[in-house]
């Protein structure tokens, strides 16, 4: 859920949201992946996204990526965006 908030916050002029669920090849895992549409981020904004406390906002904590990349136990999760290309974060589960 905080991923598709953050998603919908990014995109202030509309855009789309994408949430997807398959298995991955191979071993199985369940893989959830959002993605949106919006403005994407820069490179030094984005080595620093899961950074507790670091926030882009002017109102916030900034512990929703933090807490979420804590929650996704797989060390396969992936995020990647660029300046106007949006954003995806890929997180592959152990349920198989």
């Amino acid at each position: 859920m905080g991923l598709c908030l953050n998603a919908a916050e990014a995109m202030t002029g509309g855009g789309r949201l994408t949430v997807r669920t398959y298995r991955e090849p191979g071993d199985g895992r369940v893989v959830l992946e959002v993605s949106d549409t919006g403005p994407g981020i820069d490179a030094k904004t984005m080595s620093r996204i899961f950074e507790p406390f670091f926030t882009t906002k002017g109102v916030g904590r900034g512990m929703g990526l933090a807490a979420i990349r804590g929650s996704s136990t797989s060390t396969a999760a992936r995020s990647g965006s660029s300046p106007g290309k949006g954003r995806a974060r890929r997180a592959p589960s152990s349920y198989r």
